[in-house]
């Protein structure tokens, strides 16, 4: 008996040491001679907050774009503000006007939106889905079935167009619409 209570002693300390080495005790108990209040004090010290994340410019173009009633082909001259205060503001325009979201940028929520009265034909109108059908009907006895289609906005000579790349019969096409003229221009 005296021996398994001296192996519960001794067992007892060595965790003891070990917790205190690995730093798996903090608490100190108060001083014999130092008031009550200074242990309460060292227990109330308040935890810091876990630094919350912000969402990243991507997470935030996201949830903007499934809010808007555009597609992003449709807008132009995107800005993304710094985070200020947890709100960022995303701010566009489009042919229906200027659009500014103000969201958290930690949980995503918008907070305040601007949107100008998006009108059905507005709503329907996509210049990259009118450049491709433009260049497909534009070449000679095209039936269908093109692939690797790449679309990129670019500005030639000062004129904005949309560049159109596709595979089609075992050619590649390169061509230019002018969204302005409504046409094919090279």
């Amino acid at each position: 008996m005296k021996k398994l209570t001296i192996g519960v002693v001794m067992a007892s300390l060595a965790l003891s040491f070990s917790l205190v080495a690995c730093g798996g005790s903090q608490e100190t108990a108060p001083q014999a001679d130092a008031p009550e209040e200074a242990a309460v004090e060292e227990q109330a010290e308040p935890e810091a907050a876990p630094e919350e994340k912000v969402l990243d410019s991507q997470a935030i173009m996201d949830i903007v774009l499934e809010a808007c009633p555009l597609d992003l082909a449709q807008i132009d001259n995107i800005k993304v503000s710094a985070v200020k205060d947890g709100l960022c503001t995303v701010t566009f325009d489009s042919e229906a006007g200027p659009f500014s979201y103000t969201l958290n940028a930690v949980t995503g929520e918008i907070v305040e939106k601007v949107e100008p009265e998006v009108t059905a034909e507005v709503q329907a109108h996509d210049p990259t889905e009118e450049a491709i059908n433009a260049c497909m009907d534009s070449i000679e006895g095209y039936s269908g079935g093109a692939e690797n289609i790449h679309v990129k906005f670019v500005t030639v000579d000062g004129v904005d167009q949309i560049e159109v790349e596709l595979d089609w019969n075992g050619e590649h096409y390169d061509m230019f619409y002018d969204p302005a003229a409504g046409q094919v221009v090279s």
